[in-house]
């Protein structure tokens, strides 16, 4: 009896050997146990990998570790047939501190997966984990966004024409300042539109510069289209760092609808963006995170909610009163940390100095819920 060679391994062995390239397989996107903070969480995570701090002049450590599943997909048809469903198991790009590399390049990247999962249905339904980074979407270009939407709605048995003509605007800066939204919106798609001077002059300038108004929410519908196609989709994150000039904006109420998503597979999300049309689809969810972002507000109930983290927020009383009565049941941890300032600079947070006794005035909260079994509140 010979030796055993990687081709006739059984596939069971194949796929935990390969397994062993995906964060996803090794565990690394579950949630840790315990009533940390979001941070110390964070750096468990980072002590448990071992993981030497990206430098920025070197090669994204990602990539790097993702390029094994890449070459198996090319070695043979049996291979890439056990490599190529784990290897879309997670769109991360940029995932830890990987996305300090200036010698990774960020073009393209989310317009070709979208097209990707759009063209194959076969492989979106693979996916677990998607992190939408600010990177991806400050590089997005017109006509390869335009494809990418109607590549994705078209796999989605949507007209988007159609579908964008009849949406009404939402009331976020960036809409307003385009005038009219519907036609902001069909004009993107259909370049031959007409327009008054004065509304092309608008809509021209949209575009005109990086993170200009339009190419926000050009970038925003996209980042919706590509959630959208993924059936499976465990996880959402929107990734460090968002400023007040990144182009992904308050998530849009009327793009989902649309695109007829009434319901999203989601057991964890980690906000960035204001984005409340998610939590209203995300019935299932059961770990919330929140971090420096305007608090969604109303809140949906939240049936199956199990853990909510926020960090670096001021949450006035009708919030965390709205927050934890949304929770029907099955919430078990709870961890609050205030904010009082942020220094741009250094981003450094303090914690609010009145929060204890600001919190402490309302623990009667907390007893209502039955099965919550610890909370920080800082």
């Amino acid at each position: 009896m010979g030796s055993p060679t990687l081709a006739n391994l059984p596939t069971e062995i194949l796929t935990l050997i390969f397994g062993s390239f995906c964060l996803h397989c090794c565990g690394v996107h579950r949630q840790l146990c315990g009533l940390g903070t979001l941070q110390q969480h964070q750096q468990q995570r980072q002590a448990q990998q071992q993981r030497e701090e990206q430098k920025p002049n070197e090669r994204s450590w990602y990539s790097l570790e993702r390029q094994p599943l890449l070459s198996l997909c090319l070695v043979s048809k049996r291979t890439r047939d056990v490599a190529q469903p784990i290897l879309y198991h997670e769109f991360v790009l940029g995932y830890g501190d990987s996305w300090r590399s200036k010698a990774y390049s960020w073009d393209g990247r989310l317009a070709s997966f979208t097209r990707t999962v759009a063209q194959r249905w076969d492989l979106a339904r693979y996916v677990k984990v998607v992190s939408i980074h600010s990177r991806l979407l400050d590089v997005v270009q017109e006509d390869e966004a335009r494809i990418a939407l109607m590549e994705g709605a078209h796999s989605l048995g949507i007209d988007l024409l159609s579908a964008w003509t009849q949406r009404k605007p939402d009331p976020s800066r960036d809409e307003k300042w385009i005038l009219d939204f519907p036609e902001f919106l069909v004009s993107f798609l259909n370049k031959e539109t007409k327009h008054t001077r004065r509304v092309q002059r608008r809509l021209t300038l949209s575009f005109e510069y990086p993170r200009a108004p339009g190419q926000r929410i050009i970038a925003t519908e996209l980042a919706a289209v590509l959630i959208a196609q993924l059936p499976n989709l465990d996880r959402l994150t929107f990734q460090e760092p968002f400023t007040e000039d990144s182009c992904l904006g308050p998530f849009p109420p009327s793009a989902l609808p649309y695109l007829n998503i009434s319901s999203l597979p989601l057991k964890t999300l980690d906000l960035g963006i204001p984005s409340l049309p998610l939590l209203e689809r995300a019935t299932g969810l059961e770990t919330l995170n929140i971090q420096r972002c305007d608090f969604p507000s109303p809140i949906p109930p939240l049936p199956n909610l199990k853990v909510i983290r926020i960090a670096n927020l001021n949450l006035s009383d009708s919030q965390l009163q709205n927050l934890l009565v949304s929770c029907t049941g099955n919430l078990r941890t709870f961890v609050y940390e205030a904010v009082l300032e942020e220094l741009a600079e250094k981003q450094i947070y303090r914690c609010a100095s009145n929060a204890p006794t600001w919190v402490r005035g309302r623990n009667e909260l907390l007893p209502g819920l039955p099965a919550i079994g610890g909370a920080i509140l800082r």
